[in-house]
């Protein structure tokens, strides 16, 4: 609709500038123009203003006619608005939140803008369900697949022919930690992994979970053994250790002989360096390292596997030893000395005189039966012996 400029406040009683008559007529929502503000006619605002020659037309229009055109003009265009509105678009709209425009905005918006705007709304409402309803779907399909890593992959995985009797012979190893000692994939820090564990221990899984901000699950493994985590003394590594060796033998033992007498002396010259280094800072890193230097060569019928000079040098540093140890006294114990002895004086009864009697001519204390009470015999020959 177009409006055509306002020129003339009156004609006939219609007011010009509005749309065709036939566009009125065919709207049902619209006014009709009777119902409307109706305007003066010419004649009767200058009846009403007298024969005063000083009111011009101008001034009639400016005073009277304007205001009640503006009215006019409101009225039918609230009118329109709600026409249009309600044949383009049919959807309630939803409660305002973030994805609508402000309400300054939205109120200028025109009819077709709404529309386009409330449907871009609900589209972006059901991908976004439809992605959740996704999401939802795979986490209960698959509910821990980003869980999976070479350890799960292992404990699932069929073990070699060669280590099936060990699961029965070794309960608190996993079959996927002797299927690695098998293939040789063992690394020296993983020797921890064949401490023996607790009930308790062993229904922990080694491994923390984390909330995703989507609501799924993703775990992490803990973080590889630490120095700490073997302890302030060999008891750990050593346990830990023969039970490596033992493996060894059941599975190695026939085809390499040397194996595990090699492997002994190394633990024999790691326990002897204990004595003299400390353990943490010096000589449990060499024992890993120089462990993994053999693990690395593959090499189980080596002629020894004693500490080479380069590790010795590198590890076993001054600094590092063990404070020195007070000479244990093997001497016999020494003598009482006399001042702390009873004193030797009448306070005390004599014990060597009730056992097997007093020689000593310097002797002061009391020569009396402790039984009695006679100085005749001492306790050990007095008939009234208690």
């Amino acid at each position: 609709m177009s409006w055509t400029g306002v020129r003339e406040p009156l004609k006939g009683g219609v007011l010009l500038g509005l749309p065709h008559a036939a566009h009125v007529t065919s709207t049902p929502t619209l006014r009709r123009a009777s119902s409307l503000p109706q305007l003066p006619h010419k004649s009767q605002l200058l009846a009403s203003g007298g024969s005063s020659s000083s009111l011009t037309q101008s001034r009639l229009y400016f005073v009277y006619i304007l205001p009640l055109l503006q009215q006019r003009r409101q009225a039918l265009t609230i009118s329109l608005f709600t026409m249009t509105f309600s044949q383009s678009s049919s959807v309630t709209p939803a409660p305002l939140d973030s994805a609508w425009p402000p309400a300054h905005i939205w109120e200028t918006m025109g009819a077709a803008d709404r529309a386009s705007w409330l449907g871009q709304i609900q589209r972006d409402r059901a991908r976004r369900l439809e992605m959740d309803v996704a999401e939802t779907d795979l986490r209960r399909r698959r509910p821990r697949v980003d869980l999976q890593d070479d350890d799960n992959v292992e404990e699932n995985r069929e073990p070699p022919p060669e280590v099936k009797p060990l699961i029965d012979i070794f309960p608190g190893v996993s079959a996927a930690l002797l299927t690695r000692v098998f293939e040789r994939k063992l690394k020296a820090t993983e020797l921890i992994r064949f401490k023996e564990k607790s009930v308790t221990e062993l229904d922990q899984e080694d491994r923390v979970f984390k909330m995703t901000e989507s609501g799924g699950t993703v775990g992490f493994k803990k973080a590889a053994a630490s120095l700490k985590d073997w302890g302030a003394n060999p008891q750990t590594w050593t346990s830990c250790f023969l039970t490596y060796l033992a493996v060894i033998g059941y599975l190695f033992s026939e085809k390499y002989p040397k194996a595990v007498p090699n492997l002994l002396m190394f633990m024999r010259q790691i326990l002897d360096l204990a004595q003299t280094y400390q353990w943490s800072k010096a000589v449990l890193p060499l024992a890993l390292n120089f462990h993994q230097y053999i693990l690395d060569k593959g090499e189980l019928s080596t002629e020894n596997n004693l500490v080479t000079a380069p590790f010795r040098e590198k590890y076993l540093r001054h600094n590092l030893t063990l404070p020195a140890k007070s000479p244990a006294n093997t001497s016999a114990r020494p003598r009482q000395t006399r001042s702390t002895r009873s004193s030797n004086n009448e306070t005390e009864v004599c014990d060597k005189f009730n056992t097997t009697g007093c020689l000593w001519e310097g002797c002061k204390r009391r020569h009396e039966c402790t039984a009695c009470g006679l100085s005749q015999h001492g306790a050990s020959s007095c008939r009234k012996k208690t």
